[in-house]
């Protein structure tokens, strides 16, 4: 890409990369940007990380996981609603037994919000949420099971993937 070019061309040269890296996230906003960035300026990595988050917070998420920044990506998830719930999902997943307390109520607003539907797409979200509460709290995982048995018995699809857990 032409910014990493260009950026490796001003390291060299030894002139300042603010404004050429203020310009690159903007047009780039990308985690490896962002790397490339800090490699060079770590001075500045803050300024660099605050538009990432407002171009692409997916992308900051994946920066500050890589780089095993954990508590701030948590903070970033809780101040930052924009983020897909996929990659939200993925990442409590990863690091459920680190933020138990974040994972299980990411874990039952997906349960909850997927109950409101129909359709095997949301049985197959209600069924990785519980898969991922099990492994935190048993027995609210069992809970949600048994009550799900209870008021949604006719939802045969629905009982068919749970009687698979």
């Amino acid at each position: 890409m032409i910014y990493f070019r260009y950026l490796d061309l001003l390291e060299k040269t030894q002139q300042s990369i603010f404004d050429v890296a203020k310009e690159a996230l903007t047009h780039c906003p990308n985690s490896s940007m962002l790397e490339k960035i800090v490699a060079i300026d770590k001075d500045n990595s803050s300024d660099y990380e605050k538009i990432l988050e407002k171009k692409s917070p997916g992308e900051l998420l994946e920066y500050l996981e890589k780089h095993s920044r954990l508590p701030e990506a948590v903070a970033l998830i809780k101040r930052n609603k924009s983020i897909w719930e996929k990659d939200v999902f993925n990442f409590f997943k990863k690091h459920k037994k680190e933020f138990p307390t974040d994972a299980e109520k990411l874990f039952c607003k997906i349960i909850e919000k997927n109950l409101e539907n129909a359709g095997d797409r949301y049985y197959q979200a209600i069924a990785d949420a519980l898969d991922q509460l099990v492994i935190i709290n048993k027995l609210l995982a069992f809970e949600y099971v048994k009550d799900i048995r209870f008021n949604y018995k006719r939802r045969r699809n629905l009982m068919s993937i749970l009687s698979k857990l």
